[in-house]
This record gives C-alpha cells, structure tokens and sequence, in this order.
C-alpha cells in the first residue's frame, strides 16, 4: 500500500500479485518458524523471483 501511496502503482500492483502466487497459489517455499521451514531469506529469494517472473500476471489472473 505504501509503494502505491507514494506513486508506484504499477509496482504495488505487482509485489501484490507475487505475494498472491508465492502464499496462496504456488506455496513453494513456506516459513513455518520450526527446523522443517524454510528461512526467511528463502522467501524473500522465492518472492524476488516472482517478481521477476515475466508471467507473472498470467500466473496471478489464472488462479484468482
């Protein structure tokens, strides 16, 4: 909301939808907090490779 806020629209708009594919959709790397989980640096890596991800939207609009 604050990148929105601030201006960045298009770039709110797609961190929201990495955020959707990468927790709800695909869930590929999930922090549980216990020895099994993944770190969260691990998310972040997941959820900046979303962001790069060029279908990305397709991904988004395909499962919402």
């Amino acid at each position: 909301m604050l990148l929105n806020h601030i201006g960045y629209a298009g770039e709110s708009k797609r961190l929201d939808m990495a955020i959707d594919v990468c927790t709800q959709f695909e869930k590929k790397v999930v922090v549980t907090g216990r020895a099994t989980g993944a770190k969260g640096s691990e998310f972040a890596d997941y959820l900046l490779k979303a962001l790069q991800d060029p279908q990305l939207e397709r991904k988004w609009a395909g499962r919402a």
